[in-house]
């Protein structure tokens, strides 16, 4: 996918996606964390007052990779470079698991995040992800310059832009689930 991700911008947003959105989520729900044991407990300290500072730096960590990553610098390097989607992938899911980790709860790992602040990490997490596809869809010309389109031959340049904006925006849904679950147990106290 890594070659066609560098032809296409939506195959390119498709693989930032995974990344960024799905990897992430399914390494902190699927994971098999009680391998670990009490080590990754003790590791990360379940002290009362430490789960708002904790989901708070994961979500900067988040937006900062996710911001990074989503340049016009960024995109052309990892054209130029294809190491560097190696380097993007364990920032992405490296982050994105952190964030994860603090929002939803991994057995035997608790998360360390109120309910209450889940939803707000959730939701600034998303709209990050969304400001960032509604930045580069509504761009003119050209979303990322590294693409070159050939009138006639595929996709269009404008065409390529939105599909790969649709495909930020329908990731993002995966938390719209997550707040939701977070919302009920709130709500029952």
């Amino acid at each position: 996918m890594a070659s066609l991700a560098r032809r296409h911008e939506v195959l390119d947003a498709l693989q930032f996606a995974v990344l960024a959105i799905v990897a992430p989520a399914l390494l902190a729900l699927g994971a098999p964390w009680r391998r670990f044991g009490p080590r990754v407990r003790l590791a990360r300290g379940h002290r009362a007052g430490r789960g708002a500072l904790a989901g708070a730096t994961a979500l900067v960590v988040e937006m900062g990779v996710v911001i990074a990553w989503r340049t016009t610098g960024a995109v052309g390097a990892i054209g130029g470079h294809p190491w560097l989607v190696w380097v993007e992938a364990a920032t992405c899911i490296g982050a994105g698991t952190a964030l994860w980790l603090e929002l939803v709860d991994a057995p035997p790992l608790g998360s360390r995040t109120a309910p209450g602040r889940r939803i707000v990490l959730a939701t600034i997490a998303m709209w990050t992800v969304w400001v960032v596809a509604y930045v580069t869809g509504m761009s003119h010309g050209q979303g990322y310059p590294g693409f070159h389109h050939v009138a006639g031959h595929g996709l269009s340049g404008i065409a390529d832009k939105q599909l790969a904006t649709a495909v930020l925006c329908g990731g993002e849904l995966s938390l719209l689930c997550n707040m939701k679950k977070a919302l009920r147990r709130f709500e029952e106290g």
